[in-house]
């Protein structure tokens, strides 16, 4: 939060602008911005990319990855991977490599660029780091196969920023791995940079200013177009023209507008289950069924089903049922006293 400072709409907005007929979106250990980029793509008819750049720590040392989702299942691998990150550490959240070689379905993986760790060993050139560094390329590419690229970008301001550049590309073309060209986005337009600055500051602990200066003011991170991209990777066309190779690879439909519960076992129907244990429960209740009651409760259940919420008070029920066979305390609030269902 408040690294970057394009909103959603502003962001599609501008790539349409540029022309671009794809996006992407690549938040760091969440996806919290990915439902609304995904309508906000569809309604600018540009193709949404969903993404997350991870952290993932090996060697207790910590680099990035970025991972795409190839359709709707990879879309849920994302969610899932994104949970394990969450689960394992809420204050600084990652992944480790045993996560991917258990949630990896349908994701395309890059390998992180200057962040990355093929890179990153990649940033002196001599053969024990040429074999350290496809040793770590191995390993990704028995899980992804194909469908792992080396990232090349032009943020080359850290140390050994140039040799880990022009190291990691000898070393995709001595190995016949695909590059693919990326650049990350923190403002928009190149004017931004002083309003960013701001932006990092308030955000930043300590001093801010050398923090500002050590990763943001000596790099351009705004939206480049499609002609600077291409000036800035006139050396590796290919890594540009996998762009759309990925692009072309993702296709992701996503269902909105419906409630999604989770797939709990019924006997009969949600709706017949439903009504069974509310009449199951007047009986546990010693409640005498009188025409009063019967057509209260036939009521309730008859709105629960127009509604399509029977699947939910089901979810609650062995919520609540879990609850009580181990000890926990459960409560009710709100409409849910007046209800007889409930």
């Amino acid at each position: 939060l408040l690294h970057a400072m394009p909103k959603v709409p502003d962001l599609v907005k501008r790539a349409t602008e540029l022309g671009y007929t794809a996006l992407s979106i690549s938040d760091t250990n969440n996806m919290y911005g990915a439902i609304e980029f995904y309508k906000e793509c569809q309604k600018k008819k540009i193709k949404p990319i969903l993404s997350v750049e991870f952290n993932i720590k090996e060697n207790d040392r910590y680099y990035n990855l970025l991972l795409i989702a190839k359709n709707f299942t990879g879309y849920k691998t994302l969610m899932r991977l994104t949970s394990e990150a969450q689960l394992r550490d809420a204050k600084n959240p990652h992944l480790l490599f045993s996560d991917l070689e258990t949630f990896s379905k349908e994701i395309i993986c890059l390998s992180g660029g200057p962040w990355g760790e093929i890179s990153d060993i990649l940033k002196i050139n001599d053969a024990s780091q040429n074999s350290k560094a496809l040793s770590v390329y191995e390993k990704y590419k028995k899980i992804f196969d194909k469908d792992f690229y080396l990232e090349i970008t032009n943020h080359t301001y850290m140390d050994y920023g140039e040799d880990m550049r022009k190291n990691t590309i000898s070393f995709a073309k001595e190995h016949n791995i695909p590059m693919v060209a990326t650049h990350n986005v923190f403002y928009l337009r190149p004017e931004d940079k002083v309003a960013h600055k701001t932006l990092v500051n308030i955000a930043s602990e300590g001093d801010s200013a050398e923090y500002y200066n050590s990763f943001f003011k000596p790099a351009d991170f705004h939206f480049l177009s499609p002609k600077e991209a291409e000036e800035n990777f006139a050396d590796i066309k290919e890594a540009i023209e996998n762009t759309e190779k990925i692009s072309e690879a993702v296709n992701i439909e996503i269902e909105l507008d419906a409630w999604v519960f989770p797939a709990i076992e019924f006997k009969e129907s949600y709706d017949e289950d439903l009504r069974k244990l509310a009449y199951a429960g007047l009986l546990d209740r010693n409640k005498e069924l009188t025409d009063e009651v019967k057509s209260r409760l036939e009521y309730e259940l008859k709105v629960i089903k127009d509604k399509g919420y029977s699947p939910y008070f089901l979810v609650v029920h062995d919520l609540l049922r879990f609850s009580h066979e181990n000890g926990i305390l459960t409560n009710i609030r709100g409409s849910v006293a007046g209800s007889l269902v409930t």
